[in-house]
């Protein structure tokens, strides 16, 4: 036993030590690169992050390599990277904690590119404004920028180009997730949410067939979300951390921000379910990934299903049954804790549930998803992003999992149910006030398309109540 234990601290000591191999190597590509020029800054950049990669899955408790990630996303302009990144250095078991002090300034200067991003619009407005006066409406707007906001006609939308769209949503994204993080400027907090869910919107679009409005493939489109999300899950995470330990006066501070937090994370992902919901074939999305991420935080912890939106949770519950429309699923009974054992694990022997997807990999060691993580599989590699039949039917089935484990939570609150011959969510109630304000939904399971198929399951759950009762 203590030979064990001595091979297995040599192994710990020997895999810190190429961690911290594979860190210096990163830092050397990336210092070639500062002094190098065109595809040999690409280059080196390129090998540097490589390296830090290689740190990341070798030990993926530490925050170091993720801080040097967020340095080479820095370096390039991708600001959403690095934001993402320095959460990662933060969320671990063993955080890098320099990455808070360059959190702190890269959200600064994401504040006065946003502060100078409203001068132009009310610059190109005003403008705007005076062209026309003096033109009788036949002069254009000059200057400022060429986005000046998403309006609800939707007429500047299909003038503008998607990526100054995306450049525009990630600026107001990170800045609404830097007044959670700096707790301040709370008063345009409402403001600028109700502005980054517009953009979000407009960026997810509104037709059959997904567009890659996120990035250049499917790839890219897919760990957008994914990042997303992720910084969403950290926002909560971080502001109800922080609120640990402190005093009262501080605990009721930060109420608000943590009530912000959810309600901005609620309502983003509430699109995302909703856009996905309404795709031909949601099961191959790239947006799936991002709300497995999303499903199975909320499904380990108690008490954040206890924030849950009426709106979300109606978005969700579409969601789930457009998915079991077209993919039936038998999932008996016993299958229920499949995923989500006591909140915190799988149950033994079952393949599916234990396979780590691209999406997990990707997190793996982020700490508000560790509980979700805790007996997947990661030592199975393949290549990045990549789904087959066996990885894309994993993620439906962890997906439905999670929200069967929301749906008995909710339960205790509202006379939800689960039909189980036909898998379909029902809601006949209305959603506890404290939850939510009321409202009252019909059955959930798209009545109106597949009315013949509802009714069959309607009368099959009344017969089932009837012999119950009997």
């Amino acid at each position: 036993m203590e030979k064990d234990e001595k091979k297995s601290a040599d192994i710990k000591k020997k895999l810190i030590s190429c961690h911290r191999c594979l860190i210096y190597l990163g830092d050397l590509a990336r210092y070639k690169g500062l002094y190098g020029d065109g595809d040999a800054k690409t280059r080196e950049y390129a090998a540097a992050s490589s390296y830090y990669l290689q740190a990341a899955s070798l030990w993926p408790s530490s925050g170091n390599p993720h801080h040097q990630l967020a340095i080479v996303a820095s370096y390039s302009g991708d600001e959403l990277g690095a934001v993402y990144r320095y959460f990662r250095s933060l969320a671990v078991d063993n955080p890098f904690m320099t990455a808070r002090d360059n959190l702190i300034f890269a959200f600064e200067k994401n504040r006065q590119s946003c502060s100078q991003l409203v001068v132009e619009v009310k610059g190109s407005i005003v403008k705007e404004s005076v062209v026309r006066g003096k033109g009788r409406g036949k002069g254009e707007p000059k200057g400022g920028s060429k986005i000046p906001c998403v309006e609800a006609d939707g007429s500047k939308e299909k003038e503008t180009d998607v990526n100054e769209i995306r450049k525009l949503f990630c600026i107001r994204f990170i800045r609404l997730n830097g007044i959670l993080f700096t707790r301040t400027s709370l008063e345009t907090f409402a403001e600028l949410l109700a502005s980054v869910s517009s953009t979000f919107l407009e960026l997810l679009s509104s037709i059959p067939e997904e567009k890659s409005n996120f990035g250049a493939d499917t790839v890219d489109n897919g760990l957008f979300i994914v990042r997303l999300v992720s910084i969403l899950v950290f926002t909560v995470h971080n502001v109800k951390k922080e609120a640990e330990g402190k005093s009262y006066a501080e605990i009721v501070q930060r109420t608000v921000l943590l009530q912000n937090a959810f309600t901005a994370a609620f309502e983003l992902i509430g699109h995302v379910l909703e856009r996905c919901e309404q795709l031909n074939d949601p099961s191959s999305s790239y947006l799936l990934p991002g709300i497995l991420v999303f499903v199975e935080w909320l499904a380990c912890c108690f008490e954040k299903m206890v924030a849950i939106r009426s709106k979300f949770w109606r978005c969700c519950i579409a969601f789930m049954n457009k998915i079991l429309f077209f993919l039936p699923i038998s999932l008996d009974d016993n299958e229920d804790d499949t995923c989500f054992n006591n909140m915190i694990r799988y149950e033994d022997g079952e393949s599916w549930n234990m396979l780590a997807l691209w999406e997990d990999l990707e997190l793996r060691g982020f700490l508000p998803l560790v509980p979700a993580q805790s007996i997947l599989d990661f030592s199975r590699k393949y290549p990045f992003a990549t789904d087959g039949s066996q990885e894309r039917m994993a993620r439906i089935k962890r997906v439905l999992a999670a929200g069967k484990v929301m749906t008995r939570y909710l339960h205790m609150f509202s006379p939800l149910f689960l039909d189980r011959l036909s898998l379909h969510y029902r809601f006949f109630g209305i959603f506890y006030a404290r939850l939510c304000s009321f409202v009252t939904f019909q059955v959930l399971a798209c009545k109106l398309k597949h009315r013949r198929k509802f009714e069959v399951n309607r009368r099959s759950f009344g017969n089932a109540g009837e012999e119950t009762r009997a």
